[in-house]
Parts: structure tokens; sequence; C-alpha cells
């Protein structure tokens, strides 16, 4: 969506002040799972794709797009089984102790 978009999100969910960056489809030219969009998060983060974990609920958008620019991935609440290349996360509790065990 649009940057605008996503900004209000963040704002009317009061967490906009723990926000650093956003990546729209609208700036980068393309939606996930393309890699452009992880490509230019990663630029923005000047960090590598073995820095950072990507946590998503959409296993074709977040997962497939994630694993094509080499970020591990964590998916939040799904039906899936988890693998070795992808954690499912059924709480925040989980997140916090998926990331203590991967990073």
């Amino acid at each position: 969506l649009t940057t605008q978009i996503q900004l209000r999100k963040l704002i009317q969910l009061d967490i906009d002040e723990y926000i650093d960056w956003v990546v729209s489809s609208e700036e980068v030219g393309a939606e996930k799972p393309d890699v452009k969009m992880f490509s230019s998060a990663l630029a923005k983060l000047k960090a590598a794709p073995d820095e950072v974990v990507m946590i998503g609920d959409n296993f074709e958008k977040d997962c497939l797009g994630a694993q094509a620019a080499g970020i591990k991935q964590v998916i939040w609440k799904s039906r899936m089984a988890s693998s070795e290349d992808i954690l499912i996360a059924d709480s925040f509790l989980d997140i916090t102790k998926i990331l203590r065990t991967i990073v």
C-alpha cells in the first residue's frame, strides 16, 4: 500500500515511535514477495540478510520473499507446520523465545 496508509496504521496502533523505517510497495515499485521489498528494507537498515528476521503472517508474501532475500522467517499464527527454515509463533511470547534462539 502507500506509505501514507502504512504510517497511519502505525500511528493508530500507537507504535509509530518504535518504528525507525517503513518500506512500502509504493516506494519500491514492487509488492511482496518481490525480493526488491526485502532488499530495500536491508538497504535502509544497512544490514545483511543474516542480521535480520522477518516476522509476517502470510506465507507466500512474507516467507517466500524473505527466503528469496536470504532472511530468516517467523510466521505469525499459521496452521502450517514449523520447519527448519520457517518458525511458527502463536503469541508474542513465542516470538520472543524464537528470536532468542535464532539471533
